[in-house]
């Protein structure tokens, strides 16, 4: 459990405010909690970008579930369990897909590719490029510009002319999208259908 820089009483009149909707109140609870969290997030995953998703993640579901939240209690407790659920999650689904793509690299490794196989990779393939398409014009382009053409998150910011927040979200949201369309995929070969490894392989090199 993390504590703030606030005293048990400052803490109580932030979350009440921040219940109605306080803007400020938020932002302060959010410097104060924020390292921490971050601290502890970054014990487990190894990417700052993941991190800092995940802290953006985090600190969502206190801005949504703020009327839930007991000003008695504190947001210590809140934010830990959230945190600590979030980066199992993470953790989970990538060894999911990395898992999947040693398999699917062993098969290939074993079997030779014929006609129909290339044929139904190619039809993965081009699957993976629709998931994309179904993306907001606005969260394709950002997603284009940082995981395809490898841009940061500050250069897109300048060149779109929004704000890094922006981008962070869009990047959250488009890679929570393509990863659900990947396991949906994933979960047919369960039932022993064909699922191309191209398409797990788009999506491992695709998402940052």
């Amino acid at each position: 459990m993390y504590t703030g820089p606030f005293s048990k009483q400052q803490e109580a009149d932030l979350i009440q405010c921040l219940q109605q909707g306080n803007a400020d109140a938020f932002e302060q609870l959010f410097n104060g909690y924020k390292r921490p969290v971050l601290f502890f997030i970054q014990k487990f995953l190894k990417s700052d970008t993941e991190s800092e998703e995940i802290l953006h993640d985090v600190f969502l579901k206190v801005w949504q579930h703020r009327e839930q939240l007991d000003p008695a209690i504190g947001l210590g407790g809140y934010v830990h369990t959230v945190a600590r659920n979030l980066v199992l999650n993470q953790i989970r689904q990538k060894a999911t897909i990395n898992t999947l793509n040693q398999e699917w690299g062993r098969r290939i490794d074993v079997h030779s590719h014929t006609v129909e196989d290339q044929y139904i990779s190619a039809e993965y393939e081009k699957m993976a490029h629709n998931a994309i398409a179904q993306l907001p014009p606005r969260r394709q382009e950002v997603y284009q510009l940082c995981s395809v053409e490898g841009k940061s998150y500050d250069e897109v910011s300048k060149q779109l002319g929004i704000s890094r927040d922006a981008v962070k979200d869009h990047m959250v949201h488009a890679r929570r999208f393509l990863t659900h369309f990947l396991r949906r995929y994933a979960d047919l070969t369960l039932l022993g259908l064909p699922v191309g490894a191209s398409l797990i392989k788009f999506f491992l090199t695709e998402l940052p």
